[in-house]
């Protein structure tokens, strides 16, 4: 992420539990856009936040943008992200997938929007 960190660089915590990634290291996703955001944690008495409706994302207003589709590894639950709601939107919205990082039990896929 220290790489893409910035006005160009958003993530997409596609489950709401990966957004607790960003908020155990807040110094490596200082800049980063966190794009499904509906309510924080505090604002909504939860760990973690809580995500827009997958309808109600705009991925026009990311053009130009790299964004970052994290997901967990070890939770069986989570789809991958071709199966995602969210990411659904980003390739609709013609976002080119890019590489995929691994950061230890996280899959962190780059999209070019």
């Amino acid at each position: 992420m220290d790489s893409h960190k910035g006005p160009a660089a958003a993530a997409v915590y596609s489950d709401i539990r990966t957004r607790g990634i960003a908020l155990s290291y807040p110094e490596r996703f200082a800049g980063v856009e966190d794009v499904l955001l509906d309510e924080t944690a505090s604002d909504s008495a939860t760990f973690w936040g809580t995500n827009l409706p997958a309808e109600d994302v705009r991925p026009g207003a990311l053009s130009g943008q790299t964004v970052f589709v994290l997901t967990l590894t070890e939770y069986p639950d989570v789809p991958e992200w071709r199966d995602d709601p969210y990411t659904s939107r980003l390739l609709g919205a013609g976002c080119t997938p890019g590489p995929k990082l691994v950061l230890e039990s996280v899959n962190a896929y780059a999209f070019d929007c």
